[in-house]
């Protein structure tokens, strides 16, 4: 399929290019850890952890209790870390990144056979590669492509679907179209929102194209719904219409408003704060452009109502049109294909250069920070702490609320809920050593008495950023510190006073 629309020399671009988006994804599933939007965590990791037994029912998220998340990509995670434990991995965080590796190869490949795919509707090999550097690495491209999220996993069957369609030529269709059914029909199963997109497309094959073959997409459709129907019994342990229960519960009853509304212009603004300027609002102008200049294309068809209906719906998150940001790239790119004036010419080859060094900063910075403190530290303690191991902690509990992140928890770890420091520095006496978790890089004077020697065994913030701390927009930043105090030799004074100071002592 792909060899009949690439030549010789496309195909070696992608192959060099592909090679070198995979070393970025990798990267991004290593050092990206923890979760973009606590749904990745609560709505997918908790489910796995609720089957392997870590957690129980009663505490997970209150939509677990409605019954209206899938069970498909929770199961799959489960089966994934069932072989993982089988070949002897038994942290959790071996297992995140285990999942890390399977998102960024799904999306990647998606991607991959998407550009592939689109190589058809371009004049000039230059403006394709255009749209393939902007599909591969758009500044958080790869760090989207590496979150266990449903956003990640649908955006990814919808490019498989959308291929297929378009991908098998007229001898093929037919197969191009049951392929397809079965993808999107996954790709419902992870999102029940991206049922938007799809029903754009069947759309456009029906209106635009005219093709009745389009109707080759409902067997695999229907397939994808029996299996998640099936996969939903063996994870609420009774059967349960899922995607109805979501939509009842979030738009039927209103539960989705309480996490807050924006009217029905706010999108703009949003992506222009989340992706950054002036690169985002290169992606608005280029979106709208795009729909504006291809009207007769599969993917505006696909990618206008997905963003319309998401407008009209109160509650309103970047991440939400995450399933159609690579299309809308791929559009993008197609705006390229067309003859522009010299001055124009100039004009988008001056600002394309400074667009793309602050893209290249930006995709770096996404690829070494992590994605969620929290699941840095929860990672630094499943790795480097031994078992047993009691962490004290003074306020909110470090894995909180009580009871959740149990993804995480492992046997052997334990938590201590303390007033003040008397308690914490009897651990100390009696032990030798005791782990306290805090809030702050400066530990309080009244937990390092004399005699009593801490310093910092993990922080949120490292040492060398505290030189760019301009106007104090570090302390503004969450802390999940973690100090280790042991009783001093005899004669030594406390230390380990705050982050700074454990690299002046190391």
């Amino acid at each position: 399929m792909l060899g009949q629309v690439l030549s010789a020399s496309d195909r070696l671009f992608l192959r060099n290019f592909g090679l070198a988006a995979a070393f970025v994804y990798l990267a991004a599933a290593i050092f990206s850890v923890g979760y973009h939007h606590p749904d990745e965590h609560f709505q997918i990791l908790e489910y796995v952890a609720l089957k392997i037994g870590s957690a129980d029912a009663g505490n997970m998220a209150w939509e677990y209790h409605y019954s209206m998340r899938s069970w498909l990509q929770p199961s799959l995670l489960y089966g994934l870390t069932r072989w993982l434990q089988w070949l002897g991995f038994e942290k959790p965080f071996q297992w995140a990144f285990a999942y890390r590796l399977v998102s960024g190869a799904l999306s990647f490949t998606a991607i991959w056979i998407f550009v592939a795919t689109c190589r058809q509707w371009f004049r000039s090999s230059w403006s394709w590669r255009f749209a393939v550097l902007l599909a591969f690495f758009f500044w958080c491209v790869p760090y989207l492509a590496v979150r266990t999220s449903s956003e990640a996993w649908s955006s990814a069957f919808l490019l498989l679907g959308i291929s297929a369609c378009i991908g098998f030529g007229k001898e093929k269709e037919v197969w191009g179209f049951l392929w397809a059914g079965l993808l999107w029909g996954l790709a419902f199963e992870f999102r029940f929102q991206s049922a938007v997109a799809v029903t754009g497309a069947v759309a456009y094959f029906l209106v635009i194209q005219k093709n009745p073959r389009v109707l080759y997409l409902l067997p695999g459709i229907v397939f994808a719904l029996f299996l998640g129907l099936i996969v939903d019994r063996w994870g609420y342990g009774r059967w349960e219409v899922t995607a109805w229960n979501y939509f009842y519960q979030n738009l039927w009853v209103g539960k989705v408003s309480g996490f807050g509304v924006s009217p029905w212009w706010s999108y703009p603004k949003i992506l222009a704060i989340k992706v950054g300027p002036p690169l985002s609002l290169l992606l608005i102008a280029g979106s709208v452009w795009a729909w504006l200049r291809l009207p007769r294309n599969v993917l505006t068809w696909m990618t206008v109502p997905f963003f319309v209906v998401h407008s009209a719906i109160g509650h309103k998150e970047a991440r939400f049109l995450i399933p159609i940001l690579i299309p809308v790239l791929m559009e993008i790119g197609l705006l390229a294909d067309q003859k522009l004036t010299a001055p124009l010419g100039r004009l988008v080859r001056l600002t394309g250069g400074i667009l793309f060094a602050l893209n290249g900063i930006l995709l770096v910075a996404s690829l070494v920070k992590p994605a969620d403190v929290k699941s840095d530290f929860y990672s630094h303690v499943s790795r480097k702490l031994g078992r047993p191991v009691v962490i004290f902690y003074k306020g909110t509990h470090p894995y909180g609320p009580v009871s959740r992140h149990k993804f995480f928890w492992f046997d052997g770890l334990s938590f201590v809920s303390i007033d003040g420091p008397s308690e914490f520095l009897r651990a100390v006496e009696r032990d030798g050593h005791a782990y306290l978790f805090w809030r702050a890089d400066i530990l309080g004077p009244e937990y390092r008495p004399e005699g009593v020697e801490c310093e910092l065994e993990h922080a949120t913030v490292p040492s060398w950023l505290y030189r760019f701390d301009f106007n104090g927009w570090l302390r503004r930043t969450p802390r999940y510190n973690l100090f280790l105090c042991r009783k001093a030799p005899l004669g030594a004074a406390s230390g380990g006073l705050s982050n700074q100071a454990r690299q002046k002592k190391l």
